[in-house]
């Protein structure tokens, strides 16, 4: 089986994705088919509606889908269907983002691990200021009409729903409910735009970003429908967005002892993590989820360059080499391959990642204070710092003394620290 499983990473995806690591190795058959199934589904739905939005607020006209059917040979390959014509989930991509009428949730298309205090469909703060650039990727809602046909006074509708299919009502931040989402909507033949960009008032009372996802959310699977209708209520099509809550209650740390909760906070005998900037390792953050925190601020607020650590998904590849020697963090380590699977944005990866640490860590600090309170989540989350100098976290800093790979011998060479007082020059490019 191990041998097989060896043969199907690799052979069967040419590497992609499993072999250069970007989600988890199956340890079964069944695992495979189902993480490989969600992770084509995820890449297939992303690519279509980015084409097809692009198409109705930019210059994009179409596009054409590689391999729609697997080849003749017993192998998985990127086929959206088998060699016997099988559907696999991918498929369910195309009939849900196909519609010749259609509206579509970039945000909730980018974002499909939520933690509380995210908005189910809506912008954050920060994904402002890109609408010009690329205004089919920063629009909360897109409709598009490809027929040659009017709909006049339409309607779009959008409401949750768990695994099950029992809706959940959408929640805002002073507890107030609304069971759907909805807005009227006139749709001329072969048309399409970025909702508010074409009717700006009716987002002051009707903004997406105002439904977020509430501090004791259930964890589990949940399910975003956007539907758009006629006038006579008659469904033109019905989208969906998988979504995937993970339990921020961090029940596990019950059955930890205060050694094994500490450790996680601060740790085992292992270097943290070690930020490069202009060539050379500048800084080395302490070990544990405190210490890659309060080394990621200490990093920001130094002015170190992010991109490429971002990007490379070096935050990833270090906490998953780091936990395993940390008793009781096979938890984390699932959340944390589960972010890096489901998410395709290196950015909105990383972004989840720190949010996720953020919340264990209180919930580490509480559980350790003898705080055993019910809940799902430790409580809303810090105010954003201003510009790029994020909050500091208290205790002491770290000192830089390393660089991700040792010399042959062992040792770590000599690093090369910012002079005192002076700002690393950056480099960055936009992610």
């Amino acid at each position: 089986m191990a041998l097989l499983l060896e043969v199907l990473h690799y052979g069967a995806f040419k590497g992609e994705n499993l072999w250069f690591g970007q989600w988890r190795p199956a340890s079964t058959l069944a695992d495979l088919v189902a993480s490989s199934q969600d992770r084509q589904y995820r890449l297939h739905k992303h690519a279509i509606e980015a084409y097809l939005n692009a198409g109705a607020t930019g210059p994009i006209v179409g596009y054409f889908s590689f391999m729609f059917r697997d080849a003749d040979w017993q192998a998985p390959t990127w086929g959206v269907v088998d060699a016997a014509w099988v559907p696999k989930k991918a498929y369910r991509a195309y009939l849900e983002s196909n519609q010749p009428v259609r509206v579509t949730l970039p945000h909730a298309l980018r974002r499909p691990v939520k933690l509380p205090g995210d908005t189910w469909f809506g912008a954050l703060p920060g994904d402002e200021g890109n609408g010009t650039a690329r205004p089919w990727a920063d629009a909360e809602i897109i409709v598009s009409n490809d027929t040659e046909q009017s709909f006049r006074d339409a309607q779009i509708d959008v409401w949750l729903e768990r695994e099950d299919g029992t809706t959940v009502p959408f929640v805002d931040r002073d507890g107030a409910e609304l069971a759907r989402y909805r807005l009227p909507v006139d749709l001329a033949p072969a048309s399409g735009f970025s909702y508010f960009d074409r009717i700006p008032s009716r987002a002051e009372h009707s903004a997406p970003s105002r439904w977020v996802v509430p501090e004791d959310v259930a964890p589990g699977s949940y399910r975003l429908k956007a539907r758009i209708s006629t006038s006579d209520g008659k469904p033109l099509s019905t989208n969906s967005y998988e979504f995937l809550v993970p339990d921020t209650g961090f029940p596990e740390l019950r059955g930890l002892t205060d050694v094994e909760v500490t450790s996680l906070l601060v740790g085992a005998d292992a270097p943290g993590f070690h930020y490069w900037h202009g060539g050379a390792a500048v800084y080395r953050a302490e070990p544990g989820v405190r210490g890659f925190l309060q080394g990621l601020a200490e990093a920001r607020r130094r002015g170190y360059d992010l991109y490429e650590t971002i990007q490379g998904e070096h935050f990833f590849n270090h906490l998953l080499h780091e936990l395993p020697a940390v008793p009781g963090s096979d938890f984390v380590i699932d959340e944390l391959w589960r972010v890096r699977s489901e998410i395709l944005s290196p950015r909105e990866k990383a972004r989840v990642l720190l949010r996720y640490l953020e919340l264990l860590e209180r919930r580490a600090e509480s559980r350790l204070a003898g705080d055993q309170e019910d809940g799902r989540s430790p409580g809303p989350a810090p105010p954003e710092p201003e510009a790029d100098v994020p909050r500091l976290p208290a205790g002491p800093m770290s000192t830089p003394v390393g660089r991700d790979v040792p010399e042959p011998d062992g040792s770590l060479p000599n690093l090369r620290p910012l002079l005192p007082g002076r700002r690393a020059r950056s480099t960055r490019r936009n992610p």
